[in-house]
């Protein structure tokens, strides 16, 4: 079991001295809001933080201030409040009414316990007409936390992170974009995957379609399952969700699980031995799959090309997606001489941070899937510049940058140390690639 306050790891102790107390096998947890941009909107999603260090004083100092926002975010609220009920000439609230809505909080400070406040005080029914009458109108932005910055502070503590009830119909989910669950999970695929490790299949408010859907997605990304009762009942009711065994297994599976997050991290050793255990956990999760098909059509496409080497728009636009899919519409703006002229002096220039440049210049190509092109251009040269391995890097103590720099010279860096690792360790560039980024996936 795992205890997920928002923004509050402060009983996360307690709580793993109680679960071993009681013989109950438990995991560190914390729900973090995130601001998530999508075409000409932002909107408020929901992820669980699990098994990460609670002592790791980035991911402290960050709930921090996090919370200090969310107390003056719920001082603004009251203060609209009080300009609506003069508007109903219901007496306005006070510092008593506050510090009574303060001590009745545990944890973190947020419009729920003004919801409850107001039913107590006989100015609402219940919670839903407290926010459909007032707390929608009065609501004040929320903590700018994107999801690249909530997954870093989650993953660089040794956790993992997961989108929380992504159908939940009555919370902060993606039901305010579409209630279409393909259409959901196309969204996960195209602006998530780099960030998250798991998906919340089981939930309250989760029919038995919604479930089944998210379990098979979670199987096809490899991705972990969690289940949670979103329990905000007073009193309080836990396991009212009938959850299957394996998904505490899968947590048995990367670790300890009672423990872990009372041990200090060890530093990640990457040997050898590890890229070979890693590279053929990644070959297994992907076997069969469309992404290493893809991966060998476009190296036998570029070994049959003559010398320049170069992209059509064709294997452009297939090897952009495979590596960032959300893209595509802009990978196939490009005209196709432009793509094969730049990918065509891309391979042909020896200055490494003009290579970059050059493909740059295409529409939809960032660092990342400029990188990706060099690599399949240069494969013993150039390695793919991706998250989950800049990730692994810094928990091997080789990565000092933040782990979501995407800037050119964060890549000139990360070319230098994926060299030496390879050439250390006598493994390809791509091997070493393809561990890296199964460890931080699964490990």
């Amino acid at each position: 079991m795992s205890t997920t306050d928002h923004d509050c790891i402060d009983c996360q102790e307690k709580a793993i001295a109680l679960a071993r107390e009681y013989g109950i096998a438990y995991i560190t947890g914390v729900e973090l809001n995130v601001t998530f941009p999508y075409l000409d909107k932002s909107i408020s999603l929901d992820f669980l933080g699990y098994r990460y260090d609670f002592n790791n004083q980035e991911l402290k100092n960050k709930l921090r201030l996090i919370r200090e926002h969310r107390e003056t975010r719920a001082r603004q609220v009251l203060d609209k409040l009080n300009v609506e009920f003069d508007k109903e000439n219901i007496p306005r609230f006070t510092e008593k009414d506050i510090k009574n809505i303060q001590d009745s909080v545990d944890g973190a400070f947020g419009r729920p316990h003004i919801a409850n406040y107001l039913i107590e005080k006989g100015i609402v029914r219940d919670k839903q007409e407290a926010f459909d009458k007032y707390l929608v109108k009065c609501d004040v932005p929320k903590y700018p936390l994107s999801l690249a910055e909530a997954s870093s502070l989650i993953r660089n503590a040794g956790g993992k992170l997961i989108h929380a009830h992504p159908n939940d119909p009555n919370e902060t989910s993606l039901v305010s974009i579409t209630p279409d669950l393909d259409e959901q999970t196309r969204i996960i695929e195209e602006y998530m995957l780099d960030y998250i490790d798991g998906v919340e299949c089981w939930h309250s408010r989760h029919d038995a379609k919604t479930t089944a859907h998210y379990i098979e997605f979670a199987r096809k990304h490899g991705l972990l399952m969690t289940g949670g009762s979103d329990c905000h009942q007073k009193p309080i009711l836990l396991g009212t969700l009938d959850i299957p065994d394996y998904v505490a297994s899968q947590f048995n599976r990367l670790g300890e699980i009672t423990d872990r997050s009372t041990k200090e991290a060890k530093m990640l050793n990457i040997s050898r031995e590890f890229v070979k255990q890693w590279v053929e956990e990644h070959d297994r999760r992907f076997e069969g799959g469309t992404a290493l098909q893809i991966e060998m059509e476009i190296r036998d496409w570029l070994a049959k090309q003559p010398e320049p080497k170069y992209f059509d728009k064709e294997h452009f636009v297939k090897l952009g997606r495979w590596k960032t899919p959300r893209q595509e519409e802009n990978y196939r703006s490009n005209d196709e001489d432009l793509i094969k002229e730049a990918t065509r002096l891309a391979y042909e220039v020896s200055n490494e941070r003009l290579k970059l440049g050059i493909l740059e210049v295409l529409t939809g190509v960032g660092v990342p899937v400029a990188s990706t092109f060099l690599h399949f251009l240069h494969p013993d040269k150039f390695p793919i510049f991706d998250v989950r391995v800049r990730s692994s890097l810094k928990k091997a103590n080789k990565w000092n940058r933040p782990v979501d720099d995407r800037s050119d010279d964060a890549w000139s860096e990360y070319v230098n140390i994926m060299r030496d690792l390879s050439k250390n360790l006598n493994v390809s560039l791509r091997e070493l690639d393809k561990a890296l980024w199964a460890y931080d996936k699964w490990g």
